[in-house]
Formats: C-alpha cells, sequence, structure tokens
C-alpha cells in the first residue's frame, strides 16, 4: 500500500509516498480551477480529491499513474469540499455551506446520485465517516452537531448535539465494536 497526501494549493497535488522509504513515488497534479484538496477518500482501488472551491469538485484519480480519470463537478451552491468518505460503493463529498449539502456520488460516471440538504439552521460539515451502513455529518458550529444520514433516501435519520463549549467540529471518527 501506499500514503496519499493533499496539499492546499493552486493547483491542487495528490502525493503517493511509500510508506517504506517515505519517499515520494508520483504526483498528481489537478486540472486548472481545482486548487486547495481539503479532502481525500479512497475506494475500489481510486484515489477521491475533494477541493475547496465553488463549485466543489471531486477528481477520482488512478492511483498507478496518479492519472486522472474523472471529475465530478457539484451542483450550484455545493462549494468548498470539507469532506470525504465512502460507503457501499459510493463516495460522499460534505460542504462547508448553509445549510448543509452531502452528495452522494457515483464513482462509476461521477455524477451526483441523491443530496442531503440538513435543516437551515446548520451549517458547514466539516466531517464525515461512516458506521454501521448509515454517514454521519460533523457541523462547524457551537455547540458541534453530528448528523445520522441514511445513504438509502439521503435522509436525516438523527442528530446529536454536543455539550456546551464542544465548539466547531472538525473531526469525526468511527471504530466498528465487531471482532
Amino acid at each position: 500500500g501506499y500514503v496519499y497526501a493533499g496539499y492546499f494549493t493552486s493547483p491542487g497535488y495528490v502525493d503517493k509516498i511509500s510508506p517504506t522509504n517515505m519517499e515520494l513515488i508520483k504526483t498528481f497534479t489537478a486540472p486548472s480551477g481545482h486548487k486547495y484538496v481539503d479532502a481525500l477518500t479512497s475506494l475500489s482501488g481510486y484515489i477521491y480529491a475533494g477541493y475547496n472551491t465553488s463549485p466543489g469538485y471531486v477528481d477520482k484519480i488512478l492511483p498507478t499513474n496518479m492519472d486522472l480519470v474523472k471529475t465530478f463537478t457539484a451542483p450550484s451552491g455545493h462549494n468548498d469540499i470539507r469532506a470525504l468518505t465512502s460507503l457501499s460503493g459510493y463516495v460522499y463529498a460534505g460542504y462547508y455551506t448553509n445549510p448543509v449539502y452531502v452528495d452522494k456520488i457515483s464513482p462509476t460516471n461521477m455524477e451526483l446520485v441523491k443530496t442531503y440538504t440538513s435543516p437551515s439552521n446548520y451549517n458547514d460539515a466539516n466531517a464525515l465517516t461512516t458506521l454501521s451502513g448509515d454517514v454521519f455529518a460533523g457541523y462547524h458550529m457551537a455547540p458541534g452537531v453530528v448528523a445520522k444520514i441514511s445513504p438509502d433516501t439521503m435522509t436525516l435519520i438523527k442528530s446529536f448535539t454536543a455539550p456546551l463549549r464542544h465548539e466547531y467540529l472538525y473531526a469525526l471518527a468511527s471504530l466498528s465494536e465487531y471482532i
């Protein structure tokens, strides 16, 4: 395996790094206008890069030669991708918007499948993760909020509001308890 690093540069760069000797193997240089890599994920042997741009872009990258396979262009208003994750054969992109949008993207044709839209009082999806077949979005608010989203319907299942002073959520992780 390899480690992939994305950079907040214009154009955006994604480096393929050998974990054995910690040397650069190859660099992906994003197309014009795809700048500021804010998120990376992997799915089915590909790397996906999300950009802090208006509109947001997600590039599907072939890791063997670090070439661009195809690009997803987000709908109007879906700006500034801050988080990517994958689940059950789809890529999910979270945006730094109010209301929050989370797009379900087909990796085959890099087209929009469906969008989750948060209630209007929630903003800025800084983090995404998955667990037990659901998608979770973390909102950059005070206090922080975590939304549990159905990937089938792209609707809110339930949300968690953090205690007071647990502000501006930046990261989510999940750990299955199955052994």
